[in-house]
C-alpha cells in the first residue's frame, strides 16, 4: 500500500513539476515573443548609459536608479548604432540592462541573443561567443596622475607598483601579460580604479582610451593623465551573438557593413567621442593570439 501511494504521490509530483515547468515556459515566450534580446551596459559610457534630458550620461556608478534603467533612457554610440543596423535589417529587438560581466554570462547561457557595449574581441571570448568584425579599433591607455608622467608614464616605467584595475576586464588582461612585478589590484568598475588612481593609491590603472577620457571629461577635476599605448595591439570592438544564433550574426553583420559604407561610424564617433586620434581603422578580421 505504502508502495501504490508513493508512487501515486510521485506522479503526481511530477505531473505537477511538469505543468509549472511548462508554465514558466510560457511564461517566458510571452514576455518578448519573437524579438531578438540585445545586452547593455549602462556604465560603459560612452559606449551605452543612462541619459539624462540633455543626453548626458546619469551617472558613472552602478547604483542607478531603477526607474530609469529602461530602454527609453539609453544611450551612446553603440545604442545608435545597433539601433541603425536594427533599422537597415529590420531586427525587432527589446534591450536588457545588466552589468558587464553578467551581459556575457547571460549571452553564453542563452539567455541574450546579442551582447553590444564596447566589446572587445580577445580569443577567450571568441571561444564562447560569435563576434562581427571590429567596427572600432581603441588603443589600451595607462593612466596615472598628472604629476606622476615622468614616475609612471609607460608599461616599463609602471612595473613594480600597485596598479588597480577593473576586475574580468581587458585592462587587467593587460596588466597580467605585461607588468612583471607589480601587484594588481581588481576592482569591480573602472571608475573606482581611477579614482584610486586620483586618490595617490595606486600608481595606474589600464583601460580602454575613449571609455578613460569619458570619465575624465565627466569628472573635470580628476587630477589624471590619458597616455595612449599606440605601441601596442589595439582594442578590436565587434559585437558578440549567442553561439547558436549564426543567422542573426550574418543579418547583423550584413547591417553593419551598410552602416559603415554611409559614414554613419565617423558620424557617431563625431557625436560621442570627445577625442577622435584614440579611433584608429579596424582591421577586417583580429589576430586575437598576438593580443593573449
Amino acid at each position: 500500500m505504502k508502495i501504490v501511494i508513493k508512487t501515486i504521490c510521485t506522479i503526481v509530483l511530477s505531473i505537477s513539476a511538469l505543468t509549472c515547468s511548462s508554465f514558466v515556459l510560457a511564461a517566458d515566450k510571452r514576455e518578448h515573443p519573437g524579438l531578438v534580446r540585445v545586452g547593455i551596459d549602462t556604465i560603459g559610457i560612452p559606449y551605452s548609459y543612462i541619459a539624462d534630458s540633455n543626453n548626458k550620461p546619469y551617472t558613472f556608478y552602478v547604483d542607478q536608479p531603477s526607474s530609469l534603467k529602461n530602454d527609453k533612457n539609453v544611450s551612446g554610440f553603440d545604442v545608435d548604432l545597433f539601433n541603425e543596423i536594427a533599422r537597415i535589417q529590420n531586427i525587432k529587438f527589446v534591450y536588457k540592462i545588466d552589468t558587464f560581466n553578467n551581459l556575457l554570462n547571460r549571452l553564453e547561457s542563452g539567455d541574450l541573443d546579442v551582447v553590444i557595449s564596447g566589446v572587445t574581441i580577445t580569443r577567450e571570448r571568441e571561444s564562447k561567443f560569435l563576434f562581427t568584425t571590429p567596427y572600432l579599433s581603441i588603443p589600451m591607455a595607462l593612466c596615472i596622475r598628472k604629476e606622476n608622467e615622468d614616475k609612471y608614464g609607460s608599461v616599463e616605467k609602471i612595473d613594480g607598483h600597485v596598479v588597480c584595475t577593473k576586475s574580468n576586464n581587458t585592462g587587467t588582461d593587460f596588466a597580467t601579460e605585461h607588468l612583471k612585478y607589480s601587484t594588481i589590484k581588481q576592482y569591480s568598475s573602472y571608475v573606482e580604479a581611477l579614482e584610486l588612481v586620483d586618490f595617490g593609491l595606486c600608481a595606474g590603472t589600464f583601460t580602454d582610451a575613449i571609455v578613460a577620457q569619458a570619465y575624465v571629461d565627466y569628472a573635470e577635476d580628476l587630477n589624471i593623465k590619458i597616455i595612449p599605448l599606440n605601441n601596442y595591439v589595439a582594442q578590436s570592438i565587434g559585437i558578440a551573438v549567442n553561439k547558436n544564433r549564426p543567422t542573426l550574426l550574418k543579418k547583423i553583420q550584413i547591417g553593419l557593413d551598410r552602416v559603415k559604407n554611409t559614414g554613419k561610424i565617423k558620424e557617431l564617433s563625431l557625436k560621442y567621442f570627445h577625442n577622435l586620434s584614440y579611433i584608429h581603422n579596424p582591421p577586417t578580421r583580429v589576430n586575437t593570439k598576438s593580443r593573449e
